[in-house]
């Protein structure tokens, strides 16, 4: 099925539902697109800043491996 063909299926159907079915299906779609409304978007400069920030912090050895990890989990 085409982006199109589903875009208009969900034209066609959201109406026929009321108000506590569409609040529903948002709460489906919010939900498996992983939406958390309460966390705020990153600007582009503290993005940025932060991965500086977890280079330096790498190259300086300040990281714990996957396989430290592993065997904490373990214990």
């Amino acid at each position: 099925m085409t982006a199109t063909a589903v875009k208009k299926q969900l034209a066609t159907y959201l109406p026929l539902l009321n108000l506590k079915q569409q609040t529903l299906l948002l709460d489906v779609v919010k939900s498996i697109l992983n939406v958390d409304e309460t966390e705020t978007r990153l600007g582009i400069k503290k993005y940025n800043k932060e991965l500086k920030d977890a280079e330096i912090r790498i190259s300086k050895g300040k990281f714990v491996s996957h396989e430290q990890v592993e065997k904490e989990l373990l214990k």
